[in-house]
């Protein structure tokens, strides 16, 4: 990722509620370098607790203590619903925002924003095959290799 000096426009969206997590925005070394927004999880996990009963109030859906991978799920979910929630209340008019969540790891994020009622239209992706997943999750540079 490319650092983007910007980070200022986004980093004061972030509510005081949930603390001050390490945000970082700049460019995604990729054709056509789009924006990307990173969030630091691990400066969140103060909130974890609170969150999984969030979680647990939205879904009814129990988070076991011991699981490293989906405690990072939530923590990165509910960093993205309240990011989302953030960026909506800046605008007056209901605006045109769209949450893409890609794979089970972003999912607790579009459940909270679906239980938040928050003004975006969300889409769910994912890789839906064995293969699709393992491939992705096997190489650092699967973008520029696709064509292979």
């Amino acid at each position: 990722m490319q650092h983007d000096k910007q980070i200022g426009i986004f980093g004061s969206l972030i509510s005081p509620v949930i603390g001050s997590p390490q945000v970082y925005f700049g460019r995604w070394l990729i054709e056509g370098s789009p924006y990307v927004l990173l969030f630091d999880i691990g400066s969140a996990a103060w909130n974890l607790d609170r969150w999984k009963g969030e979680f647990w109030e939205a879904c009814n859906v129990g988070i076991p203590f011991h699981d490293r991978e989906a405690n990072d799920a939530l923590l990165f979910g509910s960093l993205c619903s309240w990011f989302l929630k953030e960026l909506t209340d800046q605008f007056q008019d209901k605006p045109n925002v769209i949450a893409h969540f890609h794979e089970w790891q972003a999912g607790a994020g579009l459940i909270l924003s679906r239980f938040r009622k928050l003004p975006v239209a969300t889409i769910f992706t994912t890789h839906a095959t064995l293969l699709g997943r393992y491939l992705c999750a096997a190489s650092v540079d699967f973008y520029n290799r696709l064509d292979q």
